[in-house]
This record gives C-alpha cells, sequence and structure tokens, in this order.
C-alpha cells in the first residue's frame, strides 16, 4: 500500500500542478483578450466619433455646465408641477364618476 500511495500522491500533485499551468496560461490569455479588446474599443472610438473640442476656458465650461444644470432643474419642476396637476385632475374626474 505505500507505493500505491506515493503513486496516488504523485498523481494528485501532478494534475494540481497542470491545473496551475492551465489557469496561468488562461489568465494571460485573459489578459491578452481585454488589451485587444481595449485597443479595439479605441479603434473604434477614434475612427467614429470626432474628439470633443470646446472652445474656451475651463471656467467657461463650468459656467456652461452650471446652465445646463438650472436648466434641468426647471424641467424637473415643472414636470413634477404636471404631474401633480394631472393627478389632481384624475381624481376630480374619478369623484365625478362616483357621483353619477
Amino acid at each position: 500500500m505505500g507505493d500505491e500511495e506515493k503513486r496516488n500522491r504523485a498523481i494528485t500533485a501532478r494534475r494540481q500542478h497542470l491545473k496551475s499551468i492551465m489557469l496561468q496560461i488562461a489568465a494571460t490569455e485573459l489578459e491578452k483578450e481585454e488589451g485587444r479588446r481595449e485597443a479595439e474599443k479605441q479603434n473604434y472610438l477614434s475612427g467614429h466619433c470626432p474628439p470633443l473640442h470646446l472652445p474656451g476656458s475651463m471656467s467657461e465650461v463650468q459656467e456652461l455646465c452650471g446652465q445646463l444644470h438650472a436648466k434641468i432643474d426647471a424641467a424637473e419642476e415643472e414636470k413634477y408641477d404636471m404631474e401633480v396637476r394631472v393627478q389632481k385632475s384624475a381624481k376630480e374626474l374619478e369623484d365625478m364618476n362616483q357621483k353619477l
């Protein structure tokens, strides 16, 4: 049994070694694939999306962002007000229908 046990341990160790080698190979292949995908993405974006050119300084860009945020806030407020009006009208219609 001693020889058989040593043989089984050797087989198990070899399997573990082969598994670790396969995992290392798979990890390097995965890294290569990720690098290739990133390069393809950059090539596609450079070919299909022109670079963004904003005239002016950073303060002008920040001011533009502030204006856009203010417009978004105003639109959201208006949307909320309209939703409240619609809900109120729907409730009034429901009440009128119940009275009939």
